[in-house]
């Protein structure tokens, strides 16, 4: 059975919410609830919805996919490399390697391999690379989760090379569940929390978003700001980090920097 992951069922308050809905042909209420709902989840000022992700990887590929391009992901989606691929671009995955092995108890196996992320981004040259897909998580393989710090560590090298990257957040919610439960800088973190540190801050977030804290969409573009750039980082750089929280290993649990404790217990 092959099913889409915006199919689930819904719940009693969504199906109401439909028959709530302003389809007035200007000035519709509904946009604005959606844009109020989505400016208290990611702290995102625009937003251009889609019907679907589909609709949505089609409008990401015209945007920034030209022939001979190349458009680097954890791990492809059918209809995103095919839209790629349509544009005339080609994409290339950097699954890390324990992606990929079926008996693991890793915690995150939709991570990127880092190492052969910059090797792939220096081959191509960075003009040549229409952006960086982080997939969280990943469908194809089961949905693997990315781990944050991977995500962050992501960023800092779009931001180096001055790449675009963009986070597609079909199953966010199960990989912001398996950030807070599994890593040890998320743990006292709230969900909402964890969502605003991924994307504040930045000039663009595009996402294709399914089903998120169980408000039903299939496709939308969000932004930060109306200044957009080419040379854009879509999750927060490490470095520009501001929260502090307890270290989780040190006894007094003073307060740090996000997951640095390096006056206590170094980590």
């Amino acid at each position: 059975m092959l099913t889409d992951s915006g199919v689930n069922a819904m719940s009693d308050r969504q199906t109401a919410a439909m028959h709530l809905a302003d389809d007035s042909y200007a000035g519709s209420q509904t946009f604005a609830r959606l844009k109020a709902a989505l400016k208290e989840v990611f702290g995102t000022d625009n937003v251009l919805p889609a019907h679907q992700g589909r609709a949505y990887e089609n409008i990401l590929a015209e945007s920034f996919v030209k022939p001979g391009m190349v458009a680097i992901m954890n791990f492809h989606f059918t209809t995103t490399k095919a839209h790629v691929t349509r544009c005339g671009g080609e994409v290339v995955e950097v699954l890390h390697k324990k992606g990929l092995i079926l008996q693991s108890d890793d915690p995150f196996k939709g991570d990127m391999d880092l190492q052969e992320l910059r090797r792939v981004i220096e081959e191509y040259i960075p003009e040549k690379v229409a952006y960086v897909r982080v997939e969280a998580g990943t469908n194809l393989i089961g949905g693997q989760p990315v781990s944050f710090e991977n995500m962050l560590a992501v960023a800092d090298i779009c931001h180096e090379y001055g790449v675009p990257s963009v986070l597609d957040a079909s199953l966010l919610q199960d990989n912001i569940y398996f950030m807070k439960t599994r890593e040890a800088q998320c743990k006292y973190m709230t969900p909402k929390e964890i969502y605003h540190l991924l994307v504040q801050d930045l000039r663009q977030l595009v996402l294709g978003i399914m089903q998120i804290l169980h408000i039903t969409l299939i496709g939308s573009s969000f932004s930060t700001s109306t200044r957009s750039s080419l040379n854009i980082s879509l999750i927060r750089y490490r470095k520009s980090i501001k929260i502090l929280i307890p270290c989780s290993k040190c006894v007094k649990k003073s307060k740090i920097w996000l997951g640095l404790c390096k006056i206590m217990c170094k980590t």
